[in-house]
């Protein structure tokens, strides 16, 4: 058996009513196995050595960075889309 197995029945059995020896013969485990698995599970936990995902955000923004005439430069995110091409008309219309 994994240990992921093992964490996975663990958390199955702690939310059952059920007796260690009525789960263990439910999910064809051993008893013994089933409290060498409750405390490795149990001793890792204090050390902590469990390893479980974190929830992560992905931000896709993009930097984007416009160079025009005279050396003028500016950077600005994907999120900004929308004023940049407010600006760079605006910009058009002055120099036209």
């Amino acid at each position: 058996m994994t240990k992921e197995r093992a964490r996975v029945l663990l958390a199955e059995y702690a939310r059952s009513s059920e007796t260690v020896k009525a789960f263990c013969e439910r999910v064809g485990m051993h008893t013994w196995q089933f409290y060498y698995w409750r405390r490795r599970c149990a001793e890792e936990a204090e050390r902590g050595e469990h390893v479980g995902f974190v929830p992560l955000e992905i931000k896709t923004e993009a930097l984007i960075r416009i160079r025009l005439r005279d050396h003028l430069e500016f950077e600005c995110t994907s999120e900004n889309l929308d004023l940049v091409a407010r600006l760079l008309h605006k910009l058009s219309e002055t120099n036209a």
